[in-house]
C-alpha cells in the first residue's frame, strides 16, 4: 500500500500493525486439543486481525485460569505484559472481553493497567469495546461487566447445585 504524504512528493509505505493474542480458558476439563475453548478464541481473534491487517507476533494463554483472578496473578498475563514493555507492542487482542475478565473490577482494572501503558485492548467482538471513554459506552462497559460477572457466578451456583443433588442419590 502506498501512502502520499501531505506534501505529495514523498511516498510512505503503511506499517502493519502488530499485537499480542490474549486467551484464557477457565476450567480445567475445558482445556486439551479435544476441546473448543482455545481453537474458538485462536479461530475469533486470526479472522478479526486478518481482516485488520494486525500481524500477531506472539499468543498467551491462561489455561485453567479463573476470569475473576486479577491479571497480574495469572503466569500467562504477567508473560504478556513483560513481552509488550520490552517489544513496544502496543495492541492486545481478545476473543470477547469476559476472556479477558469476568470479575467487573478486573475488567476495569486490568483494562486500566493497559490503557495506563499506551496499549489498546480490542475484543475480536466488538473491536470498539474499551475505546470509546464516554460515559454512556463506560456504563454499558460497566453494566456488561457486570452481567457477565452474574453469569459466571450463576453457572458456579447451578453447576454446585446439580454435584451436590447427585452426590445425595448415590
Amino acid at each position: 500500500m502506498l501512502w502520499i504524504t501531505a506534501d505529495w512528493t514523498r511516498p510512505m509505505t503503511a506499517q502493519k500493525r502488530t499485537a499480542v493474542a490474549y486467551y484464557r480458558t477457565s476450567s480445567a476439563a475445558n482445556v486439551g486439543a479435544d476441546k473448543d475453548s482455545l481453537a474458538r478464541q485462536q479461530d475469533a481473534v486470526g479472522s478479526y486481525a486478518k481482516a485488520q491487517r494486525i500481524e500477531v507476533v506472539r499468543t498467551f494463554y491462561d489455561e485453567a485460569v479463573s476470569g475473576s483472578d486479577p491479571i497480574d496473578q495469572r503466569t500467562g498475563f504477567v508473560e504478556l505484559l513483560a513481552f509488550i514493555a520490552e517489544h513496544d507492542v502496543q495492541v492486545v487482542l481478545v476473543e470477547n472481553a469476559s476472556r479477558f475478565a469476568r470479575d467487573l473490577v478486573v475488567q476495569i482494572t486490568g483494562h486500566d493497567l493497559l490503557k495506563d501503558r499506551g496499549v489498546e485492548l480490542i475484543p475480536a467482538d466488538a473491536p470498539d469495546f474499551f475505546v470509546d471513554e464516554g460515559p454512556t459506552a463506560t456504563m454499558v462497559r460497566q453494566i456488561l461487566g457486570a452481567v457477565s460477572q452474574f453469569e459466571k457466578a450463576s453457572l458456579v451456583h447451578k453447576l454446585r447445585v446439580a454435584r451436590d443433588r447427585k452426590s445425595a442419590t448415590l
